[in-house]
């Protein structure tokens, strides 16, 4: 860690949950950090990608943990969106799909906001038609799941649907994704949001949206096809490697084998040369040779193609041979 530069360094962003604390559990010593902060001159910002909340929530939120925190001190997703369309789109009308806390930050930074259009249904037939035999929001996504849900996911999707366990699914998170194929647009995502939570933080209203991702899954399925593609590749390349060493390692083995065969022939061969030469059967009187070139010499004599042919010719009797001296 370079700690010049931190000690240069002027303002820290700093992400909330999971980096200072974890739901209540604060981590050790992130406070005492955020409280030195100041006394060595130095500026630090709250962060959040999650719009769920307003700023003014989390400043209550951080204070109720001990965390020390100011107005200035606090950026969410929600208030960089206020500042985004005051900037890009000033004066336009928004339609928002979020909570109220996140209603309440666009409001602050005077988005002019839209609620839903609507047209009243006269006919009392028409009503009966549209919800007939539906007698509650279960029972209305259900029926909608098994009209656009593919047979092989159907019964995944009707458990991911279930209202009674929703809220223990989600948690403390503002969202829950999963993934299916429709009958009528491919690939679709199927999200529960956040919409209300009561006072002690229960999840008492959501909203289900589903979004076509078709284009987006191909992309994505095609990325892991080529990815399991190269896997397949390395796998072939490591197999071909790793056959190659083993080839490797057998001939040298061979080699080695081959080569401990060949000294135990020439050693055998010299044994026999000196016996010959002690008993008198071989003259040597050829100064400043060493044993090799007196068995070669000695081959060559005899005629032996190599050691292990010299090795068993001459374990049997022979006639005395001497070897030429450089002077003969």
């Amino acid at each position: 860690m370079n700690y010049d530069k931190l000690k240069n360094t002027e303002l820290f962003l700093f992400d909330m949950d999971g980096t200072l604390y974890l739901g209540d559990n604060v981590y050790e010593g992130a406070v005492e950090l955020m409280e030195d902060l100041p006394r060595l001159g130095k500026k630090y910002i709250y962060l959040t990608n999650n719009s769920s909340r307003a700023g003014e929530d989390y400043i209550t939120r951080l204070r109720r943990l001990g965390f020390p925190c100011e107005r200035e001190n606090v950026f969410t997703s929600g208030m960089a969106t206020g500042m985004y369309l005051n900037q890009r789109h000033p004066g336009a009308k928004v339609y928002l799909a979020g909570t109220k806390a996140f209603y309440r930050e666009l409001v602050s930074y005077g988005i002019d906001l839209v609620n839903d259009s609507y047209q009243v249904i006269h006919s009392p037939e028409t009503i009966q038609v549209m919800l007939s035999g539906i007698e509650s929001a279960q029972q209305a996504i259900n029926l909608a799941i098994q009209k656009t849900v593919c047979e092989e996911e159907l019964l995944d999707m009707l458990t991911f649907v279930n209202l009674r366990t929703v809220s223990k699914r989600m948690g403390t998170e503002q969202c829950l994704n999963t993934e299916y194929q429709g009958t009528m647009s491919g690939w679709v995502r199927g999200s529960f949001i956040e919409a209300e939570r009561d006072q002690k933080g229960e999840l008492s209203k959501v909203l289900y949206t589903y979004q076509a991702i078709n284009e987006e899954k191909k992309k994505e399925l095609d990325q892991i096809r080529e990815l399991e593609e190269n896997y397949r590749l390395t796998e072939k390349q490591n197999e071909e490697r790793t056959a190659s060493l083993e080839e490797d390692k057998r001939i040298l083995t061979e080699d080695k084998r081959a080569l401990a065969d060949d000294l135990q022939y020439q050693n055998n061969f010299t044994k026999i040369v000196m016996e010959q030469i002690n008993c008198g059967i071989m003259a040597y009187s050829i100064p400043g040779r060493n044993l090799l070139q007196i068995n070669k010499e000695a081959m060559r004599i005899y005629g032996f193609k190599d050691f292990e042919e010299a090795g068993r010719e001459l374990a049997r009797p022979r006639k005395n041979i001497r070897i030429p001296s450089e002077t003969d």
